[in-house]
């Protein structure tokens, strides 16, 4: 039995085309004006006066970093293109993931504070922080161990506030 054979013509495939178009944002709507692109509705959000810049204030009103608008306005202008603005939101990202981070290294740092102390040690305290903020949960044994906990996380770098939150078991 004999086999159909198949020939491909060495042509791109249209589909092939038509998503490189769309991937490198070189495709048009019917009407000639280019399809959005990622970042566009949200830069849209973001000028409110529709001017087609960003301004600091503008900015401000959605929560971005003042540090990540600075940087970002590479011409000094005091406002954001369409291409200052994504690299202002890119930078603005990497500040918040850095804020988390940062609340991580004080949580870790305070755990292993409460552990090294001899009064401390074995007691199970639950340990929280939000952007500097420490706060301290759990049932300990004594007064004492409570307020050693709170001079302990107050003395750690980057905190801002101790909430102190344990209940002792029995008072001294």
């Amino acid at each position: 039995m004999e086999y159909p054979t198949f020939t491909f013509k060495k042509r791109p495939c249209l589909s092939f085309l038509v998503g490189m178009a769309l991937t490198f944002g070189v495709a048009t709507a019917s009407h000639g004006t280019p399809l959005s692109r990622p970042g566009d509705s949200t830069f849209k959000k973001y000028d409110t006066n529709r001017d087609g810049l960003i301004s600091k204030e503008e900015a401000a009103e959605h929560k971005m970093s003042s540090k990540a608008f600075e940087e970002a306005d590479t011409n000094g202008d005091g406002k954001l293109n369409k291409s200052e603005f994504v690299k202002a939101e890119s930078i603005n990202e990497r500040v918040q993931v850095a804020k988390y981070v940062d609340d991580s290294v004080i949580t870790a740092k305070v755990k292993a504070g409460l552990f090294k102390h001899s009064l401390l040690k074995g007691s199970q305290i639950h340990v929280e922080t939000y952007k500097g903020a420490v706060q301290l949960s759990g049932f300990i044994d004594s007064d004492k161990q409570v307020a050693a906990a709170g001079k302990i996380t107050a003395g750690v770098e980057g905190v801002t506030k101790v909430i102190n939150n344990l209940i002792p078991k029995n008072n001294d």
